[in-house]
């Protein structure tokens, strides 16, 4: 898949090397305060104290170990060189990330959200040491290895992440984007999901003791005993639904949101192929069931949220690179709806205004939404004027 996104002006272009310039800068002062990393620590003191006594899950509130049983033994039996093998991992998924055309159009997203939109979320993704970011990376690198050769990079992809986090099984989506008979793909998913239940499930068989403590720290560190969305839930629209109704009509609202989302993300696509190069049509698609596949998980920790913000930029790019918009208008725009949402920080005192606000936090994909509805409609009129002024 060649991400052809059409020409991209000198303004654009120059904003991505200052957003690039504004990663490197915050990740630079993080590493200098010794403010990095954090999670790596987590990790590495899970495993050592597994293989002192095995009270692995017994951290402190702040810091619990997450992850299952089978991950916590991998760790431990890699323990002495922990922290430099993932170090090494996160480098090299990064490098294969970049070494794909799809892959630096969404490292230039990033860029464009640190700038354009004053997003430092790509930089703290980073800032974090959590393996989350890079099992992205690693799935993406899949995907995209999946439009040259076979699905299978891709699903074992999917199956390794979700390992860690069940939640990359949503990353099955991707699979509408990639050419081939319908009953193939099922039939793909099908397995990935079933392999991923199998391995949990022997987790449970085989060490039910350290599965009953993973499933008691994941639920103090996600819902704890705190009312309403959760203790520590980001920045998905659950977490607003969640603090005016009970849980399961906030879950239903979410999913509720995230369909809604999916349908204009699909008109776009669909009303837009018709007037572009198949290579531009179907990043588009790529980018939307990305989207998606991201906003499904209602936690949406920054180390997942910043993949959609990118996602949703790479969009705006394309509706920039055919020359529909002048990427000036973006500046500004993404400015106002910045210097808005600060100003209800802290005065998100009702519903009304948290939505408000979380509309204002997900401008980038709000604003690749408005412009993808618009972009057909210019898109018909640049094809009607063609034939014309040729005549």
């Amino acid at each position: 898949m060649l991400p052809d996104v059409g020409k991209i002006d000198w303004l654009t272009k120059a904003s991505i090397v200052a957003g690039a310039a504004l990663i490197l800068k915050f990740l630079a002062g993080a590493y200098v305060n010794n403010n990095f990393f954090w999670d790596m620590r987590v990790y590495t003191a899970a495993a050592t104290a597994f293989a002192v006594d095995g009270s692995a899950y017994s951290g402190s509130a702040g810091d619990k170990f997450v992850y299952a049983p089978y991950i916590l033994l991998l760790f431990s039996l890699l323990q002495p060189w922990l922290a430099e093998l993932l170090l090494l991992g996160y480098v090299a998924v990064l490098i294969a990330l970049l070494t794909q055309p799809p892959g630096r159009l969404l490292v230039a997203g990033a860029c464009l959200a640190s700038f354009w939109f004053s997003l430092d979320d790509p930089a703290r993704a980073a800032q974090t040491g959590n393996i989350t970011p890079y099992l992205h990376a690693l799935v993406l690198v899949g995907f995209f290895h999946v439009q040259r050769r076979s699905g299978m990079t891709f699903l074992t992809a999917v199956v390794i992440a979700s390992l860690f986090k069940p939640y990359f099984l949503a990353y099955l989506l991707l699979l509408g984007a990639v050419p081939g008979h319908p009953r193939d793909k099922l039939g793909g998913a099908i397995v990935a999901i079933s392999l991923t239940a199998s391995v949990y499930a022997a987790q449970w068989l085989h060490m039910p003791d350290l599965f009953s403590l993973f499933l008691d720290n994941l639920r103090a560190q996600v819902i704890g005993d705190t009312p309403g969305p959760g203790r520590d839930v980001g920045l998905a629209s659950y977490y607003v639904y969640g603090q005016y109704f009970q849980r399961p009509m906030a879950l239903l609202l979410h999913t509720v949101s995230v369909g809604l989302v999916f349908a204009l993300l699909m008109v776009i696509y669909t009303r837009s192929r018709p007037y572009l190069h198949p290579d531009t049509s179907h990043v588009l698609l790529f980018c939307g069931l990305l989207i998606v596949c991201i906003l499904l998980n209602p936690r949406l920790k920054v180390y997942d949220w910043w993949i959609m913000q990118t996602a949703a930029v790479a969009m705006i790019l394309v509706f920039l690179g055919q020359g529909l918009f002048r990427s000036w208008w973006m500046l500004v725009l993404a400015l106002l709806c910045f210097v808005y949402s600060e100003t209800l920080l802290s005065h998100a005192a009702d519903f009304a205004s948290s939505v408000t606000r979380l509309v204002l936090v997900y401008s980038p994909l709000c604003i690749a939404i408005v412009m993808g509805l618009a972009a057909p409609g210019l898109l018909r009129k640049r094809a009607a004027e063609k034939p014309a002024s040729r005549g």
